[in-house]
This record gives structure tokens, C-alpha cells and sequence, in this order.
């Protein structure tokens, strides 16, 4: 604060006495003088410029006014900085949406309001009346309470924070810790070189949330004006921090829509018991390898597989066993395919491929990879050991992209029975069919 000195100012007339007339011996002159300055000081204070020059005077009185003005001054000029930190922190705390943001910026904010080395901060969960810690940031080397860790409110002094809504200082966790030594957060601050704390609850809408905890390396950190700075963000605060919490909770509930969705989609699109595509699905894949083949003027396979004597399985083992072994076929179709290569159950004991071939010799030999993958290991469950074989049906759309699914799949069928007809655990690939043609 700038202050000049007037004591030496020669009496003039005052501003606006009659022309001519001699000031008073009696210093009236200056006075007048120096209460101008005063009365311009106080104008500019009003306009929010605090740093004023206030000038002395002989007279006692009028320099006790102006030492007032100077402390005015600066009180004002305190208070207004620390109004627009703590809205610049308001932004800063509402432009965040997770709590872990908000917080953050907390951390980075509230230096030179708040002293602090470490910050902390504990949500109540209301069902078990438990604190839980939820985030953390230290300039020390360990954090000794992280996130997760939960102690019960019932009966402690925190909950005796809660039913005042006032902050707790300890200047002196070490002597805390000693006339409390049950107390295992003190133990864990205190092992993290913390030695003086501010508490601070956090209550939205009358409502307690949690705690804000401030800890500091040094001890007797803390005094009444950091309370104070606190509570004139402290029912902001909260309520953001609650609003985060909502926010979050917003964020899971959608996740969650999402993975009901995606596993509804993945129910609706596969099979319950081989996790392969179902009947509709790979119908579905039929129909866009036709539809990729039409516009390229090419050629794709149809391959249907039957597992050999399945009945029989069931018959002599057991629908759960039957059941098994579709589940094994269905792994071991799902490992032997490659890429370009789609496989389906299509019903009972019937699977579909359908694989991105251009001849019959390509088909043929992945329908042989299929077979083999099936028949060289006996995939029969438990300690039974059955050899389980397929039979398979092929059929090669014409390559000019002109194939019909409902003949693709009639032709695979009638391979498929004349495997099953020459004794099974074979490949037949069926005659081409004809070209599809419109009716006239």
C-alpha cells in the first residue's frame, strides 16, 4: 500500500473557497487537503482498484482514518482475490464430469486458500454406514490410505464431523495417534509423514456425501481462516462432487445397457450350446456370400455336415452326452476354421459353412480339413472317449455370380445323404446347380 506524506503541504485555499481568501492558521487548509485524498482513495477502492496512495497529517485523528482506509484496502483487496480464485475453482470444478476430474482440479486449485501436501477424499455408502475411500493425491513417497480402503462410521469422530457439518483440525497427528493409538487411519496418514489434517465434510442438500481430507507434512498447519475459506465452497463443492457421483452412475447404467444389449444381440445371433453362429445367422452370412458373389461375378462354397450315428449316441449314452459332443463338434468346427470361412449349427445334429472358394478342389479340401478335424480325435466327453465322424455335403454356386441360395443348399443336402449312403465319414460334393434364371 503506497502512502505519502502532506505534513509538509503549504496551507492553500481549498478547492472551491472564494478567491482570495487565506486559509486558516489553524491548518484547516490541509486538512481538507488530505480528506480530498481520502475521499479519492475511497472512490477508487469502490471502482475495485486497491492499490490507493493515502497521504498523513499532523492531526492524529485524520491519520488513524487514513491507517483505516489503508486496512480497508487491503482486507478488500484480499477478499476480492480470494473471491475470484475460489470462482475461478467454481468453473473449474463444474467443467469437470467424474469425480477422479473434479478432484484433480481440486488438487491443483485450492493452493495459496488451503495449505496441503496431500489431499484425499471418502464417500459414505449410506446402506453399511462405512466410509470408503475413493481418491488420493500426495506429495509423499507412499500413499497409506488408497482408494477402497473402508472403516465404519458408527461410533467414530468422523461421524461426529457429519452430525455438526463442521470441519475438525489436528495440528499434531502424532499426538492424535498416541492419545488414539486404535485409530488405523491415523496409523496410515501418519506413516505417510502427515503431521496436521483438515477435515472437511462434504454435505449436499443436507445430506453427507463424504470427506475432503487436507493433510500437511508440517505440523500446525492449520488455523480458523482455512475453515472459513473452505465454507464459502463448501456447499458447491458438494453438490458437484454429488453430481459426479450421479454422472458416474449414469456412465455404468449406460455400459451396462450396452452389455445387455450386446449379449441380447449375441443370444438372438448364436447358439446356446456351441456359441457358433445359430440357424438365422448363418443363413444370414448365406445370403450376403451370394450377394458378394453376385457383384463380383465369382463363385463360393456350401458345405453341410451330420454327425454319423448320433441317434444311436443318444440312445446308448444319453442326451446329456449327445448334448456334449454337439458342444465338442462345435469346438473343434470353431477351431479348424480359417479366415473367410463362416460355420453354423443349423439344427439338431447339422452344421453349415460357407467358405470363400472358386472351384471344387478348394471346397473339397477344407471340407476334408473339417472332417479330419472332427474324426482324428475322439471328441466324446468324460472318460468315454467316443469316436465321433461327420458326413459332409458340398455344393459350389456357378461362377458367375448368379447362385441361389435355396439351390445351393438343396444341392449340399443330396451330397450330404450320399455320403451318409456310401458309408459316412466321407465328403461329397454335389453337381453344380444350374445357373438361376427368371421365369419369362
Amino acid at each position: 500500500m503506497k502512502r505519502s506524506d502532506l505534513s509538509a503541504i503549504p496551507s492553500q485555499p481549498a478547492e472551491g473557497s472564494p478567491t482570495g481568501t487565506e486559509p486558516s492558521t489553524d491548518g484547516t487548509g490541509i486538512r481538507v487537503a488530505v480528506l480530498g485524498e481520502y475521499a479519492g482513495a475511497l472512490r477508487r477502492i469502490r471502482s475495485g482498484d486497491f492499490d490507493v496512495a493515502l497521504p498523513t497529517a499532523r492531526d492524529a485523528a485524520l491519520n488513524q482514518l487514513g491507517h483505516e482506509i489503508g486496512e480497508l484496502a487491503e482486507v478488500l483487496e484480499h477478499r476480492f482475490d480470494r473471491f475470484a480464485r475460489l470462482s475461478q475453482i467454481s468453473l473449474d470444478m463444474n467443467s469437470g464430469l467424474v469425480l477422479e476430474e473434479i478432484l484433480e482440479r481440486v488438487y491443483s486449485s485450492f493452493r495459496g486458500l488451503i495449505p496441503y501436501d496431500r489431499i484425499g477424499c471418502a464417500l459414505i455408502d449410506h446402506d453399511s454406514w462405512a466410509l470408503r475411500a475413493r481418491w488420493a493425491k500426495t506429495e509423499s513417497v507412499q500413499i497409506g490410505i488408497g482408494k477402497g480402503y473402508e472403516q465404519p462410521l458408527a461410533g467414530s469422530s468422523l461421524e461426529e464431523i457429519i452430525r455438526t457439518g463442521q470441519p475438525r483440525i489436528l495440528n499434531d497427528l502424532e499426538q492424535h495417534l498416541a492419545e488414539h493409538a486404535n485409530s488405523d487411519s491415523t496409523r496410515r496418514i501418519v506413516s505417510e509423514g502427515m503431521r496436521s489434517s483438515l477435515t472437511c465434510p462434504l454435505i449436499a442438500r443436507g445430506r453427507p456425501i463424504g470427506f475432503l481430507f487436507f493433510s500437511s507434512l508440517r505440523p500446525r498447519t492449520y488455523a480458523r481462516e482455512h475453515v472459513r475459506v473452505f465454507a464459502e465452497i463448501a456447499e458447491q463443492l458438494s453438490v458437484v462432487v454429488e453430481k459426479s457421483l450421479l454422472y458416474q452412475r449414469l456412465l455404468e447404467l449406460n455400459e451396462q445397457l450396452v452389455s445387455s444389449r450386446q449379449q441380447l444381440e449375441y443370444q438372438a445371433t448364436h447358439d446356446s450350446m456351441t456359441s457358433l453362429p445359430n440357424r438365422a445367422a448363418i443363413l444370414a452370412q448365406l445370403d450376403q456370400a451370394a450377394a458378394r458373389a453376385a457383384r463380383a461375378g465369382a463363385a463360393f462354397g456350401v458345405l453341410m455336415f451330420d454327425i454319423d450315428h448320433f441317434k444311436r449316441i443318444n440312445d446308448c449314452h444319453g442326451h446329456l452326452v449327445g448334448d456334449a459332443t454337439i458342444r465338442q463338434v462345435g469346438k473343434a468346427f470353431a477351431t479348424s476354421a480359417r479366415s473367410g470361412e463362416a460355420i453354423g449349427r443349423y439344427g439338431g445334429e447339422e452344421f453349415l459353412a460357407v467358405l470363400e472358394v472358386r472351384d471344387v478342389q478348394a471346397l473339397q479340401s477344407a471340407a476334408d480339413r473339417f472332417r479330419r478335424a472332427i474324426s482324428e480325435a475322439p471328441v466324446g466327453p468324460g472318460e468315454l472317449g467316443l469316436p465321433v465322424t461327420v458326413s459332409v455335403g458340398g455344393a459350389l454356386s456357378p461362377d458367375d455370380g448368379s447362385a441361389c441360395v435355396r439351390d445351393l443348399i438343396a444341392t449340399a443336402d443330396a451330397a450330404l445323404y450320399a455320403a451318409k449312403a456310401a458309408g459316412r465319414d466321407r465328403v461329397v460334393i454335389g453337381a453344380a446347380p444350374a445357373a438361376h434364371r427368371p421365369r419369362d
